[in-house]
């Protein structure tokens, strides 16, 4: 945990502008199955969120019952309030994934957006995901597909130069497709991977892809 904090400590405090969200509306219809009624008057967690973006997408255009953005680092979040303000079903939550400051049973769906890979330890975290989502509930999340080598390389070793710009943290590791599925599995979910690339929206390859979206239910 210590490690994520230090890393974001130097982020920005600008909040999410109109523009990035309609660009994450885009982005999320790759991902997101069944996009925009999924959302619908359910409860939602929105998990490692950042400066909260996909839990202020959720409530300003999706209408769920609650969205709840909760981040680990405080100062990030605090960047959200201005939306929070603004929606009447938006909630911001300073937690650890860890040990969700939730009761059992409490959502309809959990979405993260590039989160599980900051995560040692994952079963520990998709347990907790499991607890706090009701009975045929799903996890809905998109990560990096480590599968494709250029991926890893792009991340972990090309990060900050000419060919990949920004840079990633500390904790980040190289997650594959199939601990991904193992850990979902193994706390009792049915777990389903599809592959994607949105420069080649007809691309699924397990392997060329750069991206995978993740897609478990709760049994």
């Amino acid at each position: 945990m210590a490690t994520e904090q230090i890393y974001y400590a130097a982020d920005s405090f600008d909040p999410v502008s109109e523009e990035s969200l309609d660009l994450l509306k885009a982005d999320m219809a790759l991902w997101v199955p069944d996009l925009p009624n999924v959302f619908h008057d359910k409860v939602i967690l929105d998990v490692g969120a950042g400066k909260g973006s996909v839990g202020t997408l959720i409530s300003r255009t999706f209408a769920p019952k609650l969205a709840i953005s909760l981040e680990l680092v405080e100062h990030r979040l605090s960047t959200a309030n201005v939306w929070r303000d603004r929606l009447v079903d938006y909630e911001l939550v300073v937690g650890n994934a860890f040990s969700l400051p939730f009761a059992n049973d409490s959502f309809d769906i959990v979405i993260a957006n590039s989160f599980l890979h900051h995560l040692p330890g994952l079963e520990m975290v998709t347990s907790e995901i499991g607890r706090v989502l009701r009975p045929g509930g799903f996890y809905i999340g998109r990560e990096p597909n480590f599968n494709n080598p250029l991926v890893r390389l792009g991340v972990f070793h090309l990060t900050g130069t000419v060919f990949f710009r920004g840079s990633h943290s500390a904790n980040e590791y190289p997650l594959r497709a199939q601990e991904i599925l193992a850990a979902f599995n193994l706390v009792g979910f049915k777990c389903d991977l599809h592959y994607f690339w949105r420069r080649m929206k007809h691309l699924r390859h397990p392997i060329f892809s750069v991206a995978i979206s993740v897609r478990a239910q709760k049994l």
